[in-house]
């Protein structure tokens, strides 16, 4: 079993990836959140797949979250 901060790092760190290929950013949140469940469901969070799945939503939506609060915080942008 993964940790989920570990997992919410691992998911900013792949979001970035996508969004230097170039995806739109209006599609990034959408992109966290599957990474998010995919992760939550490949790491075995909790043993069962509904709490897998809702893990890994919140996963998705805490690496949009702690990357926008980074941003704005530390880089000033």
């Amino acid at each position: 079993m993964l940790d989920t901060t570990i997992l919410v790092a691992l998911t900013v760190g792949l979001v970035e990836v996508v969004k230097k290929l170039g995806v739109a950013g209006k599609y990034i949140p959408l992109v966290a959140i599957v990474i998010g469940i995919t992760f939550a469901i490949i790491g075995d969070v909790s043993g069962e797949l509904v709490v897998n799945i809702t893990t890994g939503l919140g996963i998705g939506l805490a690496s949009c979250g702690l990357f926008d609060f980074t941003k704005k915080t530390v880089l000033g942008k």
